[in-house]
């Protein structure tokens, strides 16, 4: 990680400053706010007393995310060795590290092994095997799922006694539990009330075996459940005071951290063909799009701010007009909104995108050719800089 890339000032002061001289930079730019990921780390420790909170590096990955993660403190949960390399590079040790993915490569494996990680995810006999036959010392997690439509999990009922029990026969060491609630929805409190009960029966199943060591509990998807009733549903499980609880966040630390500054390439003018006066909407194509900062399954539902290139044009106008936006490639499929009202833009005005920090950085691609988003990290606080080991300048 090159720390002269990190500019001790605040996101609004860097992005008062392009909006004030403009960009000949071709790329879309996302501005990365350090202190708010500080920030997002505090509250949540703040209000989740007792928990551990891992971090998904797929999440977001850039360089400067992941540092500041580890130099937090925060645990990694990774799902490759290439991760996990990662993390070690960064100073994060061994044992703050979670090999998360229940089907793993050999290679992958064995860089675990090598590098003493020894917290695996498994779902199954087989996996279980091929973990054991390669790295004997692993210390296991067993995932469990909640509906037939996970990926990944094994059933409670019709799974996990049979796999306590082989654990138990061929002397495999069973660390604890891993479950991920499935994605968001109105009952996301029932399901994670469903999960944690599911957890204290596996965990009272594998003490009947003589399972002793199974001291932890993964608990993935639990965003959007209110801290409060989060908290409450785990101290009501009343699980012994020996199992940790981790949390593995996913887009609570890092989504509200990025800001994307795009700008206006081209516009076409739509007329009503039988009255051409008329006109039914304005297409605007940026310079960013599903290839780039913005995640291609998620609609995006938050309408940017809008600003001139040049404030000596003028401001821009109060009226607006049925308006739809689109990302710079050549796929049809390239869209940011399909309708969202604005005022009329030209070429070089900006749309200003909040809460852009997880996943579109890490899934960009340069499909066409077009580049990607370029990366400016802020901090305007000394507390944030410290952590980072950057010395203020006078």
């Amino acid at each position: 990680m090159d720390l002269t890339d990190i500019f001790a000032s605040s996101v609004r002061e860097a992005l008062d400053q392009i909006l004030k001289e403009g960009s000949n930079d071709p790329a879309p730019i996302n501005l990365l706010d350090l202190d708010k990921i500080e920030l997002n780390y505090r509250r949540w420790c703040e209000q989740h007393t007792g928990l551990v909170p891992y971090y998904a590096p797929s999440v977001n990955n850039h360089p400067t995310v992941l540092a500041l993660m580890a130099r937090l403190g925060v645990g990694f949960s990774c799902a490759s060795a290439e991760e996990m390399c990662t993390a070690l590079s960064l100073g994060v040790p061994a044992s703050r590290i979670r090999f998360v993915h229940p089907v793993k490569t050999v290679e992958s494996i064995l860089f675990a092994k090598q590098h003493h990680i020894r917290r695996l995810v498994v779902d199954s006999v087989t996996e279980i095997n091929k973990v054991y036959r390669l790295y004997p010392d692993a210390q296991l997690l067993l995932r469990f799922r909640l509906s037939r439509e996970q990926k990944y999990g094994c059933c409670p009922r019709a799974d996990a006694p049979g796999i306590l029990a082989h654990v138990k026969a061929n002397g495999i060491q069973l660390a604890g539990l891993y479950v991920a609630i499935p994605a968001p929805n109105q009952h996301q409190v029932e399901a994670l009330q469903r999960a944690l009960e599911q957890a204290k029966a596996l965990y009272e199943q594998a003490g009947a075996l003589g399972l002793t060591e199974v001291r932890e509990l993964a608990v993935a998807g639990v965003e959007s459940i209110p801290s409060s009733a989060l908290a409450s549903s785990i101290a009501n499980l009343g699980l012994p005071s020996t199992v940790s609880c981790i949390i593995e966040t996913e887009r609570l630390f890092v989504e509200s951290a990025v800001t994307l500054v795009a700008s206006v390439q081209s516009k076409r003018i739509v007329r009503d063909p039988d009255q051409p006066e008329l006109i039914r909407e304005i297409m605007y194509f940026i310079n960013d799009g599903r290839y780039g900062s913005f995640e291609w399954w998620k609609p995006v539902t938050k309408e940017p701010a809008v600003y001139r290139m040049n404030s000596a044009r003028g401001p821009l106008p109060a009226q607006v007009w049925p308006s739809s936006v689109w990302g710079p490639t050549c796929d049809s499929a390239d869209v940011v909104f399909e309708q969202v009202n604005l005022p009329e833009l030209d070429i070089g005005d900006f749309l200003v995108f909040a809460d852009v920090g997880a996943y579109g950085g890490t899934l960009a691609s340069q499909f066409n050719g077009f580049p990607l988003p370029r990366m400016i990290a802020c901090t305007g606080k000394s507390s944030t800089r410290a952590l980072l080991g950057i010395a203020d300048t006078p």
